[in-house]
């Protein structure tokens, strides 16, 4: 075909006009993929001008991928059809139009690094550019070599790293937590890595969905049910239909419901399909037949359920609802919906109120309270459910178990007008402040006639120990120390137990110690005296000891003792053990002690044991803090901080300035650096209780634990998940949640870049990494722009501009504001040296030509200087061997322009390659053409009859080589 022919063509096409058949155009995809432009401005490549080639893919290497038809037999009966036509399949031309390979492949990626991925009966493997296999076909998918070397491929449903020669690469930290890798072109590699969704059980144990798969919620909470299967946990396969998984992750109910709310607290659960409802056994899993037209849960105790009318069933057809218990069970069987209103919540108790009678309801309970409700009023406190009569005065009390006290009107508990929770008992006094007794939750008055008038007539401070028969009070000698009878104690049956020689009585445990107290029987007294001072057991009673002039608080169940110049070792039975003459002493762990042999100034402290097994460690330590899970924050002689064992070896080397145990069971060293006075802005580390360190250093440290023993450590731009059995992973900003007791973790993608072994050269991080150019990577992370080269290591900073590396462009742009806060673009190099400066924000710039948006809408280049060169474009990219893609005013038909914005190429094409070696794709609807620079085809696949002909430069058929059109009408 005559060049001038050709134009003539492609103007026609360009109008509308096709010299095909319409059957051609009916049956054959077009060889133009349609792209979304950006009007905004943006670009993510400055050489996508228009769509993209299709039926001739962009050349690569001087290779370009081509749809034709492969066998004319085959055309209805073709399995593996490729892209959309029977028959076809996917070949390679050169860079002068020769078919090179013949169409023999059912899909096909350009050319990288002399090896392209092709698919053959559904498997991807490489051939090189005689056609040969290199990598035989084996995997699902497989992606484009980059420079570096290596590729990545699909393999057992998993993203797998490969070199050339089909060797797996292992990078650290790609394990079976990736969803998708995704490598580009250059060297270093640039690998952009999604992630699976993962949980993580307390005992390490890891699982992984994919896609919209997601647990959502574990169903029950009363155990882990193994005899039924459980515990069971809500998931989704499609982010819609819902169903129960089992303990081992198999479905116990298939997804085939839309919603599953998660159950009750030892009750049931409930699942909706359509319309209806229906309860779920929150500890087998079971879902019952009785449908409900609605069902709602109140205050994670009960369930208000409006039964689905059935043909038999008249009282259902009245539309009454019904009161069931946390366990599906009917407590009201009928409730008028005019009524609903009557329903209210007093404190963890739903109240149902008639004229004449208030029905209670407790959580758990299956026989409701019923009271007369004439001229009765309510009021709680802390869940305690106060009735008082018309006139205000106290009648009964509800406590949260749902016993009741009644009260007459000439019990002194009536006239209760103030009250006081503490250590889970409700306590009473009257509007003078007189305490009148106290109630613990099964409604048990604590205090006797007798306590009550001990209490009446004596100073004395409440002991709010939530420990069962532990003393209610100590009894004092008044702010003068001159009551008669003495201090002593009262005890929970109402004795009051006193010395008149005791001046003060004391308890001997904080509020650390009581927790590990196993009960009332353990606490210990000390009664002071001006003979010295004793140990009271729980009942007040003196142990057989000698008087002492101190004893210090307990601590892992030891307690200090000192009389005469002399230390000893007590235990709660007041056995005492004389210590050696230190100068001081701490008992810092259930078997060490902290101590300090001479008074000199700056003596060092050292270790003993309170077993006789437990070798001594000789004084090195400026200072010893708590042993909490064998380990203890020490003061090297140096004055650094680290954690120490039982032995007095670093179990952490010291060299941090602050040492604290979190919550949760880690450590937190924090090493203070600058002016910062405020620990919490100092670097900071997480250690596990083993002393293993998870974390770098990190200002503003946070953590927030969870309750199966994983934690969240960061601050707003960093964060790591960390975990009991001392495992770590960056986590970005992940979004983090406790479902049972599964942690769930969905990662923030991340981005690193790989050298030709596979290794990390740029670890991944949550942070924006550029494609590498000439050895070359833009890193963008909060602290602010830098640019790495190819070993990762930073070789320049850039100012705070907003610094990217887009394709298409040699140079790094940066826009920002100069000092007058005016709008400019910087240009850098691969040194990261600024070479130019323009106003307003530009895109591109290749050494003398700046690409920018105009004003008036569209594209347009300019030199250095600001001064515009060429007209404006709707779509303009850079040049490349003297010319640059551009889509002309109309905004749908693209060409190539000079260095002068001029068309070298008229704009008839919806699709434009940029050149590479004196060669361009560019395509229309019905065909794609291979370009050189002065536009001529040298060759192009076009549709004729339904099928794909690669025709040369005079239009010669080139393949088929026998063109055979006889299947056309």
């Amino acid at each position: 075909m005559p060049y001038r022919t050709y134009l003539a063509t492609l103007l026609l096409i360009a109008l509308g006009a096709t010299a095909m058949p319409s059957l051609a155009q009916e049956q054959t995809p077009s060889c133009v993929l349609p792209v979304e432009p950006a009007y905004d401005g943006s670009r993510a490549s400055l050489d996508q001008i228009a769509g993209d080639n299709r039926c001739m893919q962009d050349m690569h290497e001087g290779m370009a991928a081509v749809m034709l038809l492969a066998d004319t037999g085959a055309v209805f009966a073709d399995k593996a059809i490729a892209d959309g036509l029977p028959g076809h399949r996917w070949g390679y031309i050169d860079a002068q139009g020769q078919l090179a390979i013949t169409p023999q492949y059912e899909d096909a990626r350009p050319f990288h690094q002399g090896l392209a991925a092709v698919r053959e009966n559904g498997l991807w493997g490489y051939i090189d550019k005689r056609g040969q296999w290199v990598l035989a076909p084996q995997w699902a998918q497989a992606g484009d070599f980059s420079a570096a070397g290596i590729a990545v491929v699909q393999a057992d449903g998993r993203p797998l790293l490969i070199d050339t020669r089909g060797q797996p690469v292992t990078p650290p930290g790609l394990g079976r937590s990736i969803a998708h890798i995704e490598l580009d072109h250059g060297k270093p590699a640039r690998a952009i890595i999604d992630y699976r969704r993962e949980y993580l059980s307390p005992s390490g144990v890891r699982r992984y969905v994919d896609g919209k798969q997601r647990v959502l919620a574990r169903l029950g909470d009363d155990g882990d049910n193994a005899e039924n299967g459980g515990p069971f946990y809500i998931a989704t396969v499609d982010g819609e239909r819902q169903g129960l998984l089992d303990a081992s992750w198999r479905w116990a109910v298939r997804p085939t419901y839309d919603d599953i709310e998660a159950a009750l607290p030892g009750g049931m659960g409930a699942a909706r399909k359509g319309n209806d409802w229906y309860l779920v056994d929150g500890r087998t899993g079971e879902i019952g037949s009785q449908r409900y037209e609605h069902l709602e849960s109140l205050r994670d105790a009960f369930w208000l359920a409006l039964p689905a009318a059935e043909a038999d069933d008249s009282a259902r057809r009245n539309g009454d609802y019904q009161l069931l218990n946390a366990k599906g069970e009917v407590l009201l069987a009928s409730l008028p919906e005019r009524e609903l209103s009557n329903l209210t919540f007093q404190g963890n108790m739903l109240a149902y109120r008639t004229e004449d009678t208030l029905t209670l309801y407790q959580p758990g309970q299956t026989e409701p309270l019923t009271l007369p409700a004439a001229g009765l009023q309510m009021d709680n406190y802390e869940d305690y459910l106060l009735l008082r009569d018309e006139d205000g005065t106290l009648s009964a009390i509800v406590t949260p178990a749902g016993a009741v006290q009644k009260i007459a009107p000439e019990d002194p508990l009536s006239q209760a007008r103030q009250f006081d929770f503490q250590a889970g008992r409700l306590w009473l006094f009257s509007a003078q402040q007189t305490l009148l007794n106290s109630l613990d939750d099964q409604g048990r008055r604590l205090l006797n006639d007798r306590a009550r008038e001990t209490l009446a007539n004596s100073s004395y401070r409440l002991l709010t120990l939530n420990v069962e028969n532990a003393p209610l009070a100590i009894l004092t000698t008044g702010y003068c120390q001159c009551e008669e009878g003495g201090a002593g104690l009262l005890l929970s049956d109402g004795r009051a137990v006193r010395h008149p020689d005791w001046q003060e009585v004391v308890l001997l445990h904080d509020d650390e110690d009581l927790e590990s107290l196993p009960g009332a029987d353990a606490l210990r007294f000390a009664a002071i005296s001006e003979n010295g001072v004793v140990m009271l057991d729980a009942q007040g009673n003196p142990l057989k000891m000698e008087p002492l002039q101190h004893i210090s608080h307990f601590r892992h169940g030891h307690a200090l003792g000192y009389a005469k110049g002399i230390a000893y070792l007590l235990t709660p039975d007041g056995e005492r053990r004389t210590l050696p003459d230190y100068f001081d002493v701490r008992i810092v762990g259930p078997d060490h002690l902290a101590v300090v042999m001479d008074a000199a100034e700056g003596s060092l402290w050292g270790l003993d044991g309170i077993s006789a097994t437990q070798a001594q460690v000789a004084p090195q330590f400026l200072e010893i803090g708590e042993f909490d899970g064998g380990l203890a924050p020490a003061r090297s002689a140096a004055g650094a901080l680290g954690l120490i064992d039982g032995q007095g070896q670093w179990a952490v080397a010291p060299e941090y300035d602050e040492i604290k145990r979190h919550a949760s069971g880690y450590w937190i060293l924090r090493s203070k650096t600058g002016n910062s006075t405020f620990s919490y802005e100092w670097p900071s580390v997480v250690a596990s209780s083993a002393g293993k360190i998870l974390t770098p250093p990190l200002r503003s440290l946070n953590i927030e634990a969870y309750d199966n023993g994983y934690a969240k450590a960061g601050n707003s731009d960093e964060s790591w998940v960390v975990g009991p059995d001392g495992s770590a992973f960056a986590a970005g900003a992940a979004q983090i949640s406790l479902i049972g007791d599964w942690l769930e973790v969905q990662r923030d993608a991340q981005a690193g870049a790989l050298d030709s072994q596979g290794q990390w050269v740029v670890a991944p991080a949550p942070v924006f990494l550029s494609q590498a150019r000439d050895q070359r990577l833009l890193r963008r992370a909060p602290e602010g722009s830098e640019l790495l080269d190819a070993a990762g290591k930073r070789i320049a900073r850039l100012d705070d501009s907003d610094w990217e590396w887009l394709p298409g462009s040699p140079y790094l742009t940066g826009r920002g504001y100069d000092d007058e806060r005016e709008a400019v673009t910087r240009f850098a190099d691969a040194s990261g040296k600024v070479i130019a400066t323009v106003k307003g924000h530009a895109l591109g710039f290749d050494g003398e030509r700046v690409l920018s948006r105009a004003r008036e809408g569209g594209y347009r280049w300019q030199d250095k200087t600001g001064k515009p060169v060429g007209g404006n474009h709707h779509v303009l990219g850079m040049l490349h061997d003297g010319l640059a893609g551009a889509m002309g005013p109309d905004g749908r038909y693209a060409g190539y322009v000079d260095s002068q914005g001029v068309y070298r190429i008229a704009p008839l094409y919806l699709a434009v390659s940029p050149f590479q070696n004196g060669r361009a794709v560019a395509s229309t609807v019905q065909a794609s053409y291979l370009l050189d620079t002065a536009g001529r085809p040298l060759a192009w696949v076009a549709a004729e009859c339904g099928a794909r002909i690669l025709r040369n430069a005079t239009g010669k058929a080139i393949w088929p080589v026998d063109q055979d059109l006889s299947y056309c009408d």
